[in-house]
C-alpha cells in the first residue's frame, strides 16, 4: 500500500481501489492453497478438498477404458488369424512353400491331402519324390524357369502320391523375397483329374473321327432305334454315289439292298 507525504514528517496511507484489494487476497490464497478446492461448507471450517482422490479414479478409469480396447483388439485380431488360418487350411488347392533348393518348408492341409501323406511328412522334404518319374525334367525345367523370372509359372505334369497312385495336377508358383533375403517358391497344387479325363475324351473322339472319314472301307454310323444314317465317310459317298450331306440325312433302308429282316439283324449285332 502506497503513503502519501503530508508535510508534517508522517505519510499517509493511500486507500487502494477495492476491486485490485480483492484481486490481490484471490491470487495470495491461490498461491498458498495449489492444488485444492473448497467447498462452501470447508470454507467456513478454513479446511479445503484434496483433489487427488478424484484423479486417482479418473486415471483408473482412463486405464480400464485403454485395456478394454486392447482386450477387443486382441480378440478380433485372433478371430482375423483363425479365418486366415481356415482359408489357408482348407482351401481347393494344395499349397507349398519350397526353398531355393526344392525343399517342402510348408504345407496346408489340402496338399498333405492331395499327395496322401501327413503334413510333418512333407515338411522338410524334397519335392522331386512326389513327381512321376517320367515327369523329372519337366519339375527341373519349371522350378528353374520359376527361380529366374519375378511372374508366375504354369505347368502341369503327372504327380504321384504315397502309395504309388498318380493324378495330372496343374502348378501355378512364384518366387518370392522372404527375411534375410531368402529365396522362396509358393506353389499351388490343383487334382485336374476331371479336366484331363474330358480331354482325353475328346482326343479320342477326334482320333476316332479322323480314322472314320479317312478309312478305305465303307462306314456308316447309324441310329438303332430308327435306321437313320448320322454319319458316313468318305469311302460310303464314292460306293453310294451320293454326297455325305445327303447320306446323313436319309434311312439305312433306302440305300441297302438287304432285306429288312436282314438290316434289322445286322443292327442288333451293332447295338
Amino acid at each position: 500500500m502506497k503513503t502519501k507525504w503530508d508535510g508534517h514528517g508522517s505519510r499517509k496511507k493511500k486507500p487502494e481501489d477495492p476491486g485490485t484489494c480483492k484481486h490481490s487476497i484471490r491470487e495470495s490464497a491461490e498461491k498458498k492453497n495449489c492444488g485444492y478446492s473448497w467447498t462452501p461448507s470447508q470454507i467456513s471450517k478454513g479446511r479445503p478438498r484434496n483433489n487427488s482422490s478424484t484423479n486417482s479414479r479418473c486415471t483408473r478409469s482412463s486405464s480400464r477404458r485403454k485395456a478394454e480396447e486392447l482386450i477387443r483388439a486382441h480378440i478380433a485380431l485372433e478371430e482375423s488369424r483363425d479365418r486366415y488360418l481356415d482359408l489357408y487350411e482348407f482351401a481347393p488347392a494344395g499349397y507349398l512353400t519350397l526353398n531355393d533348393k526344392a525343399l517342402i518348408t510348408e504345407a496346408n492341409l489340402t496338399g498333405a491331402r492331395l499327395l496322401g501323406v501327413e503334413r510333418s511328412e512333407l515338411v522338410n522334404h524334397g519335392f522331386g519324390r512326389f513327381i512321376a518319374p517320367t515327369d523329372h525334367e519337366i519339375l527341373d525345367r519349371y522350378f528353374v524357369n520359376v527361380m529366374n523370372k519375378g511372374e508366375k509359372q504354369i505347368c502341369t505334369l503327372t504327380l504321384m502320391r504315397s502309395d504309388g497312385s498318380v493324378f495330372p495336377a496343374r502348378m501355378e508358383g512364384i518366387r518370392t523375397k522372404g527375411r534375410g533375403m531368402a529365396t522362396t517358391v509358393h506353389i499351388a497344387i490343383r487334382d485336374i483329374t476331371d479336366i484331363w479325363q474330358i480331354e482325353v475324351l475328346r482326343e479320342s473322339e477326334e482320333r476316332f473321327h479322323a480314322m472314320f472319314e479317312r478309312h478305305d472301307s465303307v462306314m456308316l454310323l447309324i441310329e438303332p432305334e430308327t435306321g437313320n444314317i448320322l454319319d458316313a465317310n468318305i469311302a460310303a459317298e464314292r460306293f453310294y454315289g451320293r454326297p455325305l450331306k445327303e447320306l446323313r440325312s436319309i434311312s439305312i433302308d433306302e440305300i441297302n439292298v438287304m432285306s429288312p429282316g436282314e438290316i434289322d439283324a445286322e443292327m442288333m449285332k451293332a447295338a
